[in-house]
C-alpha cells in the first residue's frame, strides 16, 4: 500500500501559518489588558447601539454616538475630579507656609543659581558642575513625564480604535471566525450565542448597575449636605455620589470603599470638634449609604439588569481571583474565561467524540436560579 506524504509546499505554508500565529498570540499577550477592557466597554456599549443604530443610518456615527454615551460622563467625572484636586492642592499651598522648604533644596536650586538665571548665563558657564547637573535633571523629569503622557494617550487611542472596530465589524468577526476558523465544530454557535449574551449581561448590568448607584449616591449625598452640621457639610457631595458608582464596579468591598473612609473620617473630625451632638450625622450617612447605595442597588437592582443567568457564588469569586492571578484586567478578563468555561462544559463537551454526555449533565451544571 503506498504511503502517501503532504506535499512540501503545504508543509511550508503550515509553517508560515504557524510563525503567523506566534506573533499575533505574542502581540496579543502584551495588550491584553488592553484587549480585554476594549471587550468590557463593547458589551457595555452595544445596548445603547442597538437601540440607536435604527435612527442613523450611517453605522460609524451610530457607533461614535454610542461610544459617546457611555465615554462622555466618564470624561466629565474625570475632569471634575482633576479640578476639585486641582483646587484643593492650591488651597493647601496658600494656607501652609512651604517656605522651610528652600533650605532643603539643592544649591543649584538657590537664590544666586535660579533657573532662569541659568538659562540666560553664557554657555561656558553652564558647563559649571550645577549647571550640568540642574539641566541633565530637568531633562530626565521631562523625557519621563513626556514618555508616561505619549504612552497613556497611545494606550486611550488603541482602546478607543478595539471598542470602535468591535461594535462596527463584530458580526463580520464572528461569521468569519465561523465560517473559516471553526466551520465543522458541532455546537460552536449555541456556543458563541451563550457566550455573547452572558457577557452583556454582565458587564453592561455592570455599568448600568454603577450608573444608577452614582445617581442615586448624588441626590442622597446632596440630601445630607443640607441637614448637616456645618462644621461636617460635604464639600462636593456630587462626586463622592459618582465615586461611589465606580466603586460598585469593584467586588466585595464594593461602595464600601467610598462612603466607609469618608465616615470615619467625619465621625473622628466630630469628635475631636469643639461642637457637640455632632456625631448622630456621620452615623446617619454610614447607615442611609448602606441601605440606599449599597444594599438596595444590589439587592433590588442587580438581578435586573445583570439578569439571572448565571449565579452569582461562582462569578463572585472569580471576582475576587482574577485580579489577584492576572492583575488590574483580571476584573474584565475572569468573567470572560469564566464564562467561556461554563459554556464549554455544557454545550462543546457533550458533542466531542469520546465524551461521556451522561457524566456531563447539564442538569448539575446549570448556574440558573
Amino acid at each position: 500500500m503506498k504511503t502517501s506524504f503532504p506535499h512540501p509546499s503545504n508543509l511550508l505554508w503550515g509553517l508560515v501559518g504557524f510563525l503567523i500565529s506566534l506573533v499575533i498570540c505574542y502581540i496579543i499577550s502584551l495588550n491584553i489588558g488592553l484587549l480585554v477592557l476594549s471587550i468590557f466597554l463593547y458589551y457595555s456599549t452595544r445596548p445603547v447601539l442597538k437601540k440607536i443604530n435604527p435612527f442613523i443610518p450611517l453605522r460609524s456615527m451610530s457607533v461614535l454616538i454610542s461610544m459617546g454615551v457611555i465615554f462622555l460622563p466618564v470624561l466629565v467625572l474625570f475632569t471634575y475630579t482633576t479640578g476639585v484636586v486641582l483646587f484643593e492642592i492650591d488651597s493647601v499651598l496658600q494656607t501652609y507656609d512651604f517656605s522651610y522648604i528652600e533650605d532643603l533644596s539643592s544649591p543649584v536650586l538657590s537664590a544666586e543659581n535660579t533657573p532662569s538665571e541659568l538659562l540666560t548665563t553664557s554657555p561656558e558657564q553652564l558647563y559649571d558642575t550645577n549647571g550640568v547637573n540642574f539641566l541633565t535633571s530637568i531633562m530626565a523629569v521631562s523625557i519621563s513625564y513626556f514618555s508616561l503622557i505619549a504612552s497613556i494617550i497611545i494606550d486611550i487611542l488603541l482602546i478607543f480604535v478595539l471598542t470602535f472596530y468591535l461594535l462596527r465589524d463584530g458580526s463580520k468577526l464572528r461569521n468569519w471566525i465561523t465560517v473559516y476558523v471553526f466551520s465543522q465544530a458541532p455546537g460552536l454557535d449555541e456556543f458563541i450565542d451563550e457566550i455573547d449574551t452572558d457577557l452583556q449581561s454582565i458587564f453592561f448590568g455592570n455599568i448600568l448597575n454603577a450608573m444608577i448607584t452614582a445617581f442615586i449616591g448624588v441626590v442622597l449625598f446632596t440630601g445630607l449636605t443640607l441637614i448637616a452640621p456645618d462644621s461636617l457639610r460635604t464639600p462636593y457631595p456630587a462626586l463622592l455620589g459618582m465615586l461611589c458608582g465606580i466603586g460598585s464596579l469593584i467586588p466585595v468591598v464594593g461602595t464600601k470603599i467610598v462612603y466607609g473612609p469618608y465616615g470615619v473620617y467625619i465621625a473622628f473630625q466630630s469628635l475631636t470638634s469643639d461642637a457637640n451632638g455632632t456625631l448622630w450625622f456621620p452615623v446617619a450617612l454610614i447607615l442611609t449609604a448602606y441601605v440606599f447605595i449599597d444594599t438596595i442597588p444590589d439587592i433590588g437592582l442587580r438581578p435586573y439588569v445583570s439578569g439571572r443567568r448565571i449565579h452569582i457564588g461562582p462569578l463572585m469569586v472569580t471576582y475576587i481571583v482574577s485580579p489577584v492571578v492576572f492583575g488590574w484586567y483580571g476584573l474584565f478578563l475572569g468573567p470572560i474565561i469564566f464564562v467561556a468555561a461554563k459554556h464549554f462544559v455544557e454545550i462543546i463537551l457533550p458533542n466531542l467524540p469520546y465524551a461521556k454526555s451522561e457524566i456531563v449533565n447539564k442538569n448539575l451544571i446549570n448556574y440558573k436560579d
